[in-house]
């Protein structure tokens, strides 16, 4: 879907910046939004959450399959889907987050995050290798219609998903206490637990690097590469064999180094494989980039996941992964302005 509509709304509007735009608009709902999403996903039944936003987001993926289909695409149109599926997105995110734990015992939690999260960047990978050369093959229209179909299914296998039950504590409390009140109580929970504030700076350079590379990578194949879609697919899945690899690698090196010295060295690893992407003068050492990139975001993310689902408490979940999103979303709308216009007046090569 990311290849299909990034290729689609570039070659539209023949603007980066329209891509920065969508990437503001998919941040939105998270900067909005937090409060009330974190405290009605710690009320909610998780499983139905997950259940009903794929639901949701198969309908509006549907939508502008169908308008793309009958050429009535408009670019205000797919930046209504793609709100309304941001917001799906947020609520989904912590949702399944949570499911993994209700499913798994708490020893096992790491493992669970490792195959969940390689069986994502499996699907990640094979959709934007097909992704690319669909788009060449048969059109942007045919690739986000085949992924509308695969939210339904996604709907109907986690309907299946059996879960132990977790009482929810404080429950007449709660209901009692409004939405912004419950999400205010979260800070002096965040200040008792001050590594919440160091794992969230780390997700923020995570989702930093992941912002900019959206934001550019489309005019970078095109203005540096001199590239097409089939590049894209190639390069957008060397990132997914990366993420898978990062994975899978990821238990191991916790072990080998610990989880704090495994989070400061990805960090500079990280920069070193930014630099790589960016000296790239060929679709093969910008696949080599994109891979260590893909590789290094992944495991980060897995670590300070499983630390968060592992030690914040189960009535604070939500509304903990919320406020991230909302610090991190603050910081990604001005990123993804800054970036997407920018690449327009400067050489995408000098922005990465």
């Amino acid at each position: 879907h990311f290849i299909a509509m990034s290729w689609y709304l570039y070659k539209l509007t023949g603007t980066a910046s329209s891509i920065g735009w969508i990437l503001i608009i998919s941040t939105l709902p998270g900067l909005l939004f937090s409060p009330w999403i974190g405290v009605l996903v710690d009320r909610w039944n998780i499983k139905h959450i997950c259940v009903v936003t794929d639901l949701l987001r198969g309908a509006c993926v549907l939508g502008v399959a169908l308008a793309m289909l009958f050429d009535v695409t408009t670019v205000s149109l797919i930046y209504a889907a793609t709100f309304a599926i941001a917001i799906c997105d947020n609520f989904f995110q912590p949702a399944i987050a949570a499911l993994v734990r209700n499913t798994v015992d708490k020893e096992r939690l790491l493992a669970a995050n490792v195959m969940s999260s390689t069986s994502m960047q499996i699907g990640g990978l094979a959709g934007a290798g097909l992704g690319g050369l669909l788009v060449a093959w048969v059109g942007a229209a045919s690739v986000v219609l085949a992924n509308a179909v695969s939210f339904f299914v996604s709907a109907a296998l986690t309907q299946w998903i059996v879960t132990r039950t977790h009482p929810k504590p404080e429950q007449s409390v709660r209901a009692r206490r409004s939405v912004i009140a419950e999400f205010q109580s979260v800070a002096p929970y965040i200040a008792e637990h001050r590594y919440i504030m160091q794992l969230a700076l780390l997700q923020l350079f995570v989702f930093l690097t992941l912002s900019v590379c959206n934001t550019l990578l489309v005019a970078f194949i095109d203005k540096v590469l001199h590239s097409d879609a089939a590049a894209f697919g190639l390069i957008d899945s060397a990132w997914g064999t990366g993420a898978l690899t990062g994975a899978l690698a990821l238990s191991y090196l916790v072990k080998k180094v610990g989880r704090q010295q495994f989070g400061v060295a990805a960090l500079f690893l990280l920069s070193a494989a930014g630099l790589i992407f960016a000296t790239a003068g060929t679709v093969l050492q910008g696949a080599l980039g994109y891979f260590c990139l893909g590789f290094l975001t992944c495991a980060i993310r897995i670590n300070t996941d499983t630390i968060l689902v592992s030690e914040v408490a189960p009535n604070y979940f939500g509304k903990v992964k919320a406020t991230i999103a909302m610090f991190v979303s603050c910081i990604s709308v001005a990123v993804y302005g800054c970036v997407g216009y920018l690449s327009d007046l400067i050489n995408p090569r000098y922005l990465f």
